[in-house]
């Protein structure tokens, strides 16, 4: 059968796993994001491998994401664009003003730029701040928090 180019349905089945519904729950069991302590885990392992596939199309990937976490809104890479930009310069602002500079405007900086000059600002901020809450805030050094944020409302 395998001369003909025709595969079995269990063969088929066994790639479907392997490409699809593994690398789905054990991607975000990896990075810390599974079911909440509410959440069913059939759920939460159905919606994770329904919306697996669209991950990489753009258009779908938004869309599912809103549909199933509509608590995060749609941070869409040109809305996010936008916003960096707007909000380093509010933030450079308040430096030439009375209003108080403070880490969130550093990191507003930080993104505006890395946006500007298509630069990886993302991790670099996400390092940043990090780094801020361990210095300033006494919180113990994590480099799995270093490197991988884990909560998208922190």
């Amino acid at each position: 059968m395998r001369k003909e180019g025709k595969i079995s349905t269990f063969e088929a089945f066994r790639h479907f796993m392997w490409l699809t519904l593994l690398p789905a729950v054990l991607s975000e069991l990896m990075l810390g994001r599974g079911p909440d302590d509410d959440e069913e885990w059939g759920r939460w392992t159905a919606e994770t491998i329904g919306t697996y596939p669209f991950l990489g199309v753009v258009f779908f990937r938004d869309v599912a994401n809103a549909l199933t976490h509509p608590e995060f809104g749609t941070a869409l890479p040109y809305t996010d664009f936008a916003d960096a930009i707007i909000n380093a310069g509010w933030a450079t602002s308040d430096l030439f003003t009375d209003d108080e500079f403070n880490e969130v405007d550093i990191k507003n900086i930080m993104l505006g730029i890395s946006f500007a000059f298509k630069l990886p600002g993302r991790q670099a901020a996400n390092i940043y701040e990090h780094l801020y809450e361990v210095l300033s805030e006494g919180e113990d050094l994590s480099i799995f928090e270093l490197l991988v944020k884990r909560d998208r409302n922190d």
